[in-house]
């Protein structure tokens, strides 16, 4: 098995990225990715080198959260319960991958030239205890 890094070389398939399982390389393949040189590659199709930054990172950001849809989007997901305040609440399955979404980005930064690099959007944060777990999801 090959140890996943956070920013694998360049000819390196997509599966290889940290946080990058089967089936989000699944969905990067259907959309022509098959490596990291593509994925990075595919950054400079989202606009023309001298389009408004603020609009194309939208774009791009768009782009990422359709193709890193999580399957079970939104639901309460149970295994991975918490108990809080004495209620146990089931983990809250976001819209995209996470995890995958910020390596993305990390690779991107890594790899990128201006003016592609600033087409990158902002990685993102964690969500508090409450929206990880929150009471409708409580058992």
């Amino acid at each position: 098995m090959v140890r996943k890094v956070e920013v694998p070389e360049w000819e390196d398939s997509v599966e290889n990225i940290k946080y990058i399982g089967e089936y989000l390389a699944d969905k990067l393949r259907d959309e022509g990715l098959y490596t990291v040189g593509d994925l990075v590659d595919k950054l400079e199709d989202f606009g023309e080198p001298n389009d408004n930054v603020v609009w194309v990172r939208a774009i791009v950001k768009a782009w990422l959260t359709e193709v890193l849809e999580n399957a079970r989007a939104l639901e309460c997901c149970y295994p991975q319960s918490k108990i809080i305040d004495g209620e146990e609440c089931a983990y809250k399955a976001r819209l995209m991958n996470f995890e995958g979404y910020n390596a993305i980005l990390k690779v991107w930064r890594a790899y990128a030239d201006n003016p592609y690099r600033r087409w990158i959007p902002r990685r993102l944060t964690g969500f508090n205890l409450r929206n990880k777990y929150p009471r409708r999801c409580a058992r």
